[in-house]
């Protein structure tokens, strides 16, 4: 049983050089006269031993790692063993950055410590700004995982807001990390009158800094991005101390390092942060009376020296639980369930062996519809996240919970994330995005289904008219993306089992929730559906948007694998794609019928029309030329093969043909009346 919110940080730092194509003002390696490079035997050795350690991931540190000589080799060796790797880098050197981005490094830590030509004089680099804002665009441009440091100084506090502003607008890390400077090694020696003169010019103290940082916080907080405040006297942040990452916090932190400890134990990892705590803070002064000096871990010792306790506020309650204030992990897991049951009870015996706190547990047992049961487990809700669970859920991994607040919390555009739903016998399970491609850490999609997922706490609720199961959760991620924008993914790497007990007469068979769906969303008329939706409205379905294409897109797949006898759905499905030109879930359905209805026709043109259209020509030949062997007078078959090995031998892209499915090019090639009499042939 996982009885602490406390688990140890999988991730290791090998500190790989002091050469520097910068001289940073507050750097901690300023009075250290050296330009020293690891062997990279040296290296691949610390590597090793980090992935016996039990990480899974490694940040390259400096002086600047991108100078290295043989980062490139460093980087693929690493990725190599099993370890993911960031580069934590100052963003001058944009070639090498793109060199290392090739070599297989996907996630970088990038030091943007001033604004516009504070960055310059910061770094003490003529142009300084500009190379990193370069280096910025091309890594979010390149879809890598982007984390920011900003160091707290004299030189840039005035401008947290701005700065936050600019890494909202420009750079869009998932992380951003503001880091307090205290003075550590050298500047610590405060007995130097130069280096005390030195210090003055660069540190600021914490109680001129909090409010500037606080305006800087609130408006990232509005915007939903994770950030962490290192170092920071928690006193001083007062209604913000859940962003607080000091001492008793940074080994678990999944973003901080394991500085080599071992065992991977909470009561271990603990240890050495109260041994950071002994040796770097002081419990002097008004620290000594404060009730939460083991949850902050009292103030800087040379700081202390140097400014004194004055500016502190100490607080009178009292806790020594290093994450009494991470209210932002806590979730709230909803179990709703139709009645109890032997899946039910082994459920929730899984739940709190595995389940990392804080969470409360709601569980919702009673004889009516899932809607409703949902919706009475929002209503308990407390908590900034929520985590739907299904009674039909198994398989949890430990830590479950965490991981997907983690990756949501790290994908600010994203409403809610599935766990990747399993069936028994191994192979991936349906869903309601017709997703089922595993390559993907993060696989985005239109919808998700509520069976195992996190999503944010909002004030929307399940439409109460749908009765049983089935429906209810694709209309509630419908309306969250109607009224939030929202967005969706399936995480690959939390993969649940998935039983799949549509029971009560529920799930997609349901008709009466698959035709109101329908109707609510404005795909089809239903008849004798009465009560008044929960939601605004469905979009307007003239209104031709990408977004409103999605939407029929993913209902439409569903209704279709829902019924495969519904034509009338399968031709909306057909056009819809065409129109919109999104193939994905169009391809998805295909393949299926393919599966079992391999001597159908109409079915296999499809299929080979629709790789076509996305100019997937290899796959498509081989389907049209089996197609054109068995049905030598199928003439739609050998117009289509001359038009794949026409545009395949040319390598080009294929030209949309219109906004009407028009397969063809021209005439309509399918028949649908063909399908509609001689349905039995395919069904």
């Amino acid at each position: 049983m996982i009885s602490t919110g406390l688990i140890p940080t999988r991730r290791a730092v090998i500190d790989i050089n002091r050469a520097c194509n910068a001289k940073c003002r507050m750097c901690y390696y300023t009075y250290e006269q050296s330009d020293w490079s690891k062997p990279l035997e040296e290296v691949q050795k610390e590597l090793r031993a980090s992935l016996e350690r039990g990480n899974t991931s490694v940040d390259f540190t400096g002086g600047e790692p991108t100078i290295y000589p043989q980062m490139a080799e460093v980087i693929r060796y690493a990725e190599s063993i099993g370890l993911h790797t960031c580069i934590i880098t100052n963003g001058l050197a944009f070639e090498k950055v793109k060199k290392l981005a090739e070599a297989g490094c996907t996630e970088w830590l990038l030091s943007i410590h001033g604004f516009e030509e504070q960055q310059d004089r910061v770094l003490n680099v003529p142009g300084a700004w500009d190379k990193m804002d370069r280096t910025a665009r091309f890594l979010n441009e390149s879809g890598c995982f982007v984390r920011v440091n900003c160091t707290l100084i004299r030189h840039n506090f005035k401008d947290l807001p701005k700065l936050a502003a600019y890494y909202d607008r420009e750079v869009g890390p998932r992380i951003v990390n503001f880091i307090n400077f205290n003075p550590h090694y050298e500047w610590g020696r405060h007995e130097q009158p130069e280096i005390v003169k030195r210090l003055n010019e660069v540190q600021v103290c914490a109680s001129e800094v909090a409010p500037w940082l606080k305006q800087a916080l609130d408006y990232l907080n509005e915007r939903k991005y994770w950030v962490n405040v290192r170092y920071f006297p928690l006193c001083l942040l007062k209604g913000y101390e859940h962003h607080v990452c000091n001492n008793p916090q940074v080994m678990f932190d999944p973003y901080e390092w394991d500085y080599g400890v071992c065992p991977k134990t909470a009561e271990v990892y603990l240890e050495h942060g109260r041994e950071f705590q002994r040796r770097i803070n002081t419990r002097e002064g008004v620290c000594a009376s404060c009730g939460m000096i083991d949850v902050c871990g009292g103030l800087n010792r040379n700081y202390s020296q140097l400014h004194g306790f004055s500016e502190l506020d100490p607080y009178s309650e009292t806790s020594g639980y290093p994450y009494q204030f991470k209210t932002d992990l806590a979730a709230d897991v909803i179990i709703p369930a139709f009645r109890p049951s032997e899946n039910l009870r082994n459920l929730v015996c899984e739940i709190t062996e595995k389940t990392v706190p804080p969470y409360n547990l709601v569980m919702v047992t009673r004889q009516q519809s899932a809607a409703k049961n949902r919706n009475e487990g929002l209503r308990a809700s407390q908590n900034p996240y929520v985590i739907m669970c299904d009674d039909d859920i198994s398989g949890l991994s430990p830590g479950w919970n965490r991981d997907l607040i983690y990756r949501l919390r790290e994908s600010r555009e994203l409403f809610g994330i599935s766990a990747r739903l399993m069936n028994p016998d191994g192979t991936v399970g349906r869903n309601s995005a017709g997703h089922f491609d595993l390559a993907s850490p993060l696989a985005k999609v239109d919808m998700i289904p509520t069976a195992c997922c996190v999503f944010r706490k909002t004030d929307l609720r399940f439409d109460e008219r749908y009765i049983r199961a089935g429906w209810e959760d694709t209309d509630f991620f419908m309306q969250a993306l109607r009224k939030y924008g929202g967005r969706f993914a399936i995480a690959n790497t939390i993969r649940v089992l998935h039983l799949n007990e549509e029971k009560n007469g529920g799930g997609v068979e349901n008709e009466h929730n698959r035709r109101l769906f329908l109707s609510k969303w404005d795909f089809v008329e239903a008849d004798g559906l009465d009560g008044q939706s929960q939601c605004d409205g469905p979009p307007p379905s003239s209104s031709g948007t990408v977004l409103n294409c999605r939407l029929s897109l993913s209902a439409l797949y569903e209704a279709v694998m829902a019924d495969l006898t519904d034509m009338e759905a399968f031709k909306s499905f057909i056009q819809r794609s065409y129109g919109s030109r999104c193939f994905h879930l169009l391809e998805s359905c295909l393949k299926e019928l393919v599966k079992t209805r391999s001597s159908s026709k109409e079915i296999c043109y499809l299929l080979a029309s629709c790789l076509f259209e996305q100019a997937k020509y290899d796959e498509a030949r081989p389907v049209a030329v089996d197609l054109a062997s068995r049905y030598p007078g199928y003439a739609p078959a050998r117009s289509l093969l001359e038009r794949i090995e026409t545009m395949g031998q040319q390598g080009a892209p294929r030209v949309p043909s219109g906004t009407s499915w028009d397969p063809g090019g021209g005439a309509n090639e399918t028949n649908f009346g063909e399908f509609d009499r001689g349905r039995t042939a395919w069904r």
